[in-house]
């Protein structure tokens, strides 16, 4: 099997997907790239070995211990957050009572990077941790995170890259992608000439 790409086009809202290598790694420029590794978990009796992406981050901000941290990848939410009991050590955490959003306290001005992405002067949401989520992932992410870039999920090398344009993947068939009400991307899937709709 050929390598396994996504592709999310945040600013037109489409996403393609190819499992020809039609493209070599010295045909794009993948300047900005980080790894992510797979989270096991069990859904009711059910195990799934390939559960969350984890993006590996670091803050400017200077924290007391040296552990590692990351970040879930959630590519169908829309919302970026930190858990409240990590953000606090990287920030001063503020009230916004009159946020619409999911959380009423945020953080400002936060900077780090996943792998060599880098992100400066980020605001987060700040929820408190869920039970059973281990300390060192310290909040969630999703494609909203990279809005302005063109993101590849790899999955044979378990890597996220980011373009500015799209000129490399000219021979590539977008297709729109809708988001199911649980977060989840539908998608388009062509199986001998029938259409269907497959969860991501």
């Amino acid at each position: 099997m050929g390598t396994r790409y996504v592709m999310a086009l945040l600013s037109l809202s489409l996403i393609a997907c190819n499992n020809q290598e039609r493209h070599s790694e010295k045909e794009t420029t993948q300047e900005q790239t980080s790894d992510f590794f797979w989270k096991a978990d069990s859904l009711g009796e059910v195990y799934f070995e390939h559960s969350t992406m984890l993006l590996p981050v670091k803050f400017e901000t200077e924290i007391q211990d040296s552990g590692n941290y990351y970040l879930s990848f959630y590519p169908g939410h829309n919302i970026n957050h930190l858990y409240y009991n990590f953000a606090q050590h990287i920030g001063k955490v503020i009230s916004n009572k009159d946020s619409t959003s999911h959380s009423n306290f945020e953080i400002n001005d936060v900077s780090g990077c996943l792998g060599n992405i880098l992100f400066d002067s980020v605001t987060f949401l700040v929820l408190k941790r869920p039970s059973g989520v281990s300390d060192s992932i310290v909040g969630e992410v999703s494609l909203d995170f990279f809005t302005g870039n063109h993101v590849l999920i790899n999955f044979r090398d378990q890597a996220i890259h980011l373009y500015d344009d799209l000129s490399a993947w000219s021979g590539y068939d977008f297709q729109p992608y809708e988001i199911y009400l649980n977060h989840k991307i539908i998608l388009p899937v062509s199986i001998n000439k029938a259409k269907y709709l497959f969860l991501f």
